[in-house]
């Protein structure tokens, strides 16, 4: 469930690559996701399920928030902290795809026989669905906040789930504002990365020989 690692994968990989991975894990160590790790919990594994399992409920919430409660300054707080944890799971995605791998190696002082693998691809499939349900809730609670339209919460978000998937942003929003722009180019990027991050683990599931798992089961017999 992990590649080992090759120096020479990462010898040749020039001025660019090393720009960027210094980039993203700069950005990453401010994340509230990392702040909080670090400074309140110790157990990243138990610390990163209860996290995303609270903001899946969080951007759930936040729907019926922006919809039924009238109060302007709480929906801004849903609405910009949104778009904060939907900048978080980009960053965090690519960190994964992209850039772990050499974060080990590094951290390793170059140990070509270090290994850098996921702790477990079916936890990351799950994990990688919660992160869709929070994309589709947190874009939702967005439309229906600069939307003048008052439709039901399940037609939003079945609306907002075919929008994103065919980028028709037209009706979401009479005028359009900085904040929106940047939602849109998130949920977009997000979208994207947890299909990309989707295919990867999926490749990486142990798969049942339903063939040799019957033939045992006929000799047992």
């Amino acid at each position: 469930m992990g590649n080992k690692i090759r120096k020479d994968y990462f010898d040749n990989m020039g001025f660019i690559y090393k720009f960027w991975y210094r980039v993203f894990i700069g950005i990453e160590l401010i994340l509230p996701f990392s702040l909080i790790r670090k400074y309140i919990f110790k157990n990243t594994k138990e610390f990163s399920d209860k996290w995303v399992l609270v903001h899946t409920l969080l951007s759930i919430g936040s729907v019926f928030i922006i919809q039924y409660i009238d109060l302007g300054i709480l929906k801004k707080i849903f609405l910009v902290y949104g778009a904060i944890r939907i900048f978080e799971m980009i960053v965090y995605q690519i960190n994964v795809l992209l850039f772990h791998p050499y974060k080990a190696m590094v951290k390793d002082n170059h140990d070509i026989k270090n290994k850098y693998s996921i702790q477990n691809p079916y936890r990351s499939v799950v994990l990688l669905g919660h992160n869709f349900i929070e994309i589709v809730c947190w874009f939702t609670a967005a439309s229906i906040y600069f939307s003048n339209d008052s439709v039901p919460i399940i037609k939003a978000l079945m609306q907002n789930t075919i929008r994103i998937f065919t980028f028709n942003y037209e009706q979401v929003a009479v005028k359009l504002c900085v904040l929106q722009y940047i939602i849109f180019a998130e949920v977009l990027s997000g979208m994207i990365l947890v299909i990309v991050s989707l295919a990867k683990f999926l490749g990486e599931l142990l798969h049942v020989d339903l063939e040799y798992e019957q033939d045992n089961k006929n000799n047992a017999d």
